[in-house]
């Protein structure tokens, strides 16, 4: 996030401690002081967040749920790159498989 100072034309960087927790954010709103905006990650759900863009300081105002899940039950998405016709290059996500409470056996693959 940054602050546009009109007068100047200087941008200013606002920095956003919790980007890590809720590094993909959308729907921003700003009103003087406090800026507001759903926040979210791979392994947790969106919140609403209320950022004080003077202090830098953040409180969520609401969550989309209250039943926490276990990162380790939570697959993340890998970005992929693999070839195909005509030399190009296509993208995709893999979610590698992920439960906390299982191990395959030795050299199996999956079905």
């Amino acid at each position: 996030m940054a602050r546009l100072k009109t007068a100047t034309g200087e941008l200013e960087t606002i920095d956003v401690p919790f980007a890590v927790e809720y590094p993909s954010y959308g729907s921003l709103h700003v009103d003087g002081r406090y800026a507001t905006y759903i926040g979210s990650s791979p392994t947790s759900g969106a919140v609403v967040v209320r950022l004080d863009v003077t202090t830098g300081t953040h409180e969520v105002l609401r969550r989309s749920g209250d039943v926490p899940v276990d990162e380790g039950y939570i697959s993340v998405a890998r970005p992929v790159e693999y070839p195909t016709a005509n030399d190009l290059t296509a993208h995709a996500y893999f979610y590698p498989p992920v439960n906390q409470d299982y191990t395959a056996p030795e050299g199996e693959l999956p079905h």
